[in-house]
């Protein structure tokens, strides 16, 4: 799956961080790990997301398939390519475009504004 260069920086950084921490550096080492260097459980990510979540000020509760879908409606909104869909289905890495349908769904704020829209 290609990378856009803030994803490219952000991944560099976290390998830096990684360094720092003083991480296995091999290639089956874990991208994210613990204060112990090894891999972070799934619900100490969940928090960590958390603090980071409340640390940039968000109001919205966040978890990694809410970046992932966050992700999707964004390619869905801003790109020009003429299936959407389909430059979805491949960078989330999906077989069937079945699967790909339920992250690009209008969100709520979505409907809310085209129900306004209508109206006028």
């Amino acid at each position: 799956t290609p990378l856009n260069s803030g994803a490219e920086q952000a991944l560099r950084d976290l390998l830096s961080v990684r360094r720092a921490m003083r991480c296995p550096d091999d290639d089956d080492a874990p991208l994210i790990c613990s204060r112990l260097g090894k891999a972070m459980s799934e619900r100490s990510f969940q928090h960590r997301l958390q603090a980071w979540r409340q640390s940039a000020g968000l109001q919205v509760e966040v978890s990694p398939h809410w970046l992932r879908h966050t992700f999707a409606q964004r390619v869905i909104a801003t790109t020009e390519h003429r299936d959407p869909q389909a430059v979805v289905q491949v960078l989330l890495g999906h077989a069937s475009r079945a699967s790909t349908t339920v992250y690009t769904l209008p969100t709520g704020e979505d409907i809310e504004r085209a129900a306004e829209e209508a109206c006028r």
